[in-house]
């Protein structure tokens, strides 16, 4: 090969790089979850899914929520037990279309608060205790499915652990998790 096709070649594929990038957005919000947690075991006096969270996760399980650039680990029994409900009537709200949610997560450790607005299919969240953080918009969607992820994780630890849903009152809240697909 020439060095004149060579370059050629160099400069279409920089063109189509280019074109590419130019159509993707980073990403504003992403939950990854931890795929190496250790359970504790199940406690028969448990009576909601806030308490088998808090019994079957250990203090130093995490998951990594990203906000932007930032990355936030939140501890599944001490974060997530006081804010399961909260995440779920969020999602319920953004499903439903209501056009204003705020959410307050009530943990000791991540003890924050954000403004969800509805735009048609886009949902814009203002973290309202950080003012250092900028505001994300995210298709509602895409934003929910972050959240699924979580709660699919949550659910199967839950059953793998011995719960059913005869145990935990509420855990009709973590059945039928495809009501907030599509």
């Amino acid at each position: 090969m020439t060095s004149d096709i060579i370059e050629e070649i160099v400069q279409d594929l920089q063109k189509y790089t280019i074109s590419l990038l130019k159509g993707i957005k980073p990403v504003q919000f992403e939950i990854r979850i931890n795929p190496n947690i250790k359970l504790g075991s199940l406690d028969s006096g448990d009576t909601s899914i806030s308490e088998a969270i808090e019994s079957i996760f250990v203090n130093l399980e995490y998951f990594t929520m990203k906000w932007h650039d930032n990355l936030f680990e939140v501890n599944y029994k001490l974060d997530i037990a006081d804010s399961i409900h909260a995440i779920i009537l969020m999602l319920d709200s953004i499903k439903k279309k209501e056009g204003y949610h705020k959410i307050i997560f009530p943990s000791d450790h991540f003890f924050e608060a954000w403004e969800c607005r509805l735009d048609g299919e886009v949902i814009h969240i203002k973290w309202l205790d950080e003012d250092a953080l900028t505001d994300i918009s995210i298709e509602s969607q895409l934003f929910i499915d972050e959240w699924i992820k979580l709660l699919v994780q949550l659910r199967n630890c839950i059953l793998k652990s011995g719960y059913n849903n005869s145990m935990l009152v509420d855990f009709h809240l973590l059945e039928n998790l495809e009501r907030f697909c599509g």
